[in-house]
């Protein structure tokens, strides 16, 4: 950017400042230029960081997830067996309960 302040003084000149004077406008404008240039170096800075610690967090996120994934589909396992446990000594009850009136029918039948 040298040119353009360079620019600036020359512009300054031409206007009627002194060459002193533009000279010393030019260099506070490179400046401020050069303050800038290092705020947004720190601003890109900051943003890497935080782009990096959401993407950190992001990863623990889905870790825990699909951990809790996991354990909901351990749980839904175990209930399915106890269902098909259940489901099991229902039909058993169910055949017992069946032959037991079964064989009160023949019973009372032949008395």
């Amino acid at each position: 950017m040298a040119l353009q302040l360079g620019a600036l003084r020359d512009a300054l000149a031409e206007a009627g400042a002194s060459p002193d004077l533009a000279g010393r406008a030019a260099e506070e404008v490179a400046g401020y230029e050069h303050r800038f240039s290092g705020v947004e170096q720190k601003i890109d800075a900051l943003d890497r960081k935080m782009e990096q610690q959401i993407g950190a967090l992001d990863r623990k996120i889905d870790q825990r997830v699909n951990e809790l994934d996991r354990k909901m589909e351990q749980q839904f396992g175990a209930v399915d067996v106890r269902i098909a446990v259940l489901d099991g000594k229902l039909d058993k009850l169910f055949w017992a309960i069946s032959t037991t009136g079964a064989l009160t029918v023949l019973t009372l039948g032949k008395v």
